[in-house]
C-alpha cells in the first residue's frame, strides 16, 4: 500500500487498462477484416469479369472470319466501331489481332445499332 491504494483498487484499475486495451485489438481487427475484405473481393471482380453479371446484355458466338474492322461471329457480318475496347475475360486489354477464327467471345451492340460492336470479351480456354 505504498501508493496509498488497496489491492482491489489496483486490481480493478489494472483490469480496466486490460479491458481498454482489449477494446483496441477488437477494433483495429474489425477494421482490417472489413477493408481486408473490400479489397479481396474488388480483386477478384475482375478475375471473374467473365460471369454472367459482368456480361449482362452481351451476346455469345465464335468468331468465324475476319477482315479488317468487319467480323464474323457464328455467321453473322458485324463491324467494330472506332472506340470498340477488347479484353479477355480476366480484364486484359487485347487487340483486333486476337480476333481470329475459332475465338470464342461475348459482345456488345453499340446503341441503337444492329451490327457494331462497341466491347468484345474473349473466352479464354480454361
Amino acid at each position: 500500500m505504498a501508493n496509498g491504494k488497496t489491492s482491489g483498487e489496483n486490481r480493478t484499475e489494472q483490469q480496466a487498462g486490460t479491458a481498454s486495451w482489449l477494446g483496441v485489438v477488437l477494433w483495429v481487427t474489425l477494421v482490417v477484416l472489413v477493408f481486408g475484405s473490400a479489397l479481396i473481393v474488388g480483386g477478384v471482380g475482375w478475375a471473374q469479369s467473365s460471369d454472367s453479371s459482368a456480361t449482362a446484355g452481351f451476346q455469345s458466338g465464335e468468331v468465324t472470319d475476319k477482315q479488317g474492322r468487319t467480323i464474323s461471329i457464328s455467321g453473322q457480318g458485324y463491324s467494330l466501331s472506332s472506340e470498340a475496347v477488347i479484353k479477355d475475360d480476366e480484364g486484359r486489354t487485347k487487340g483486333e489481332k486476337d480476333l481470329v477464327p475459332g475465338t470464342l467471345v461475348k459482345f456488345h451492340l453499340s446503341r441503337g445499332s444492329a451490327d457494331q460492336i462497341d466491347q468484345i470479351v474473349i473466352i479464354l480456354p480454361r
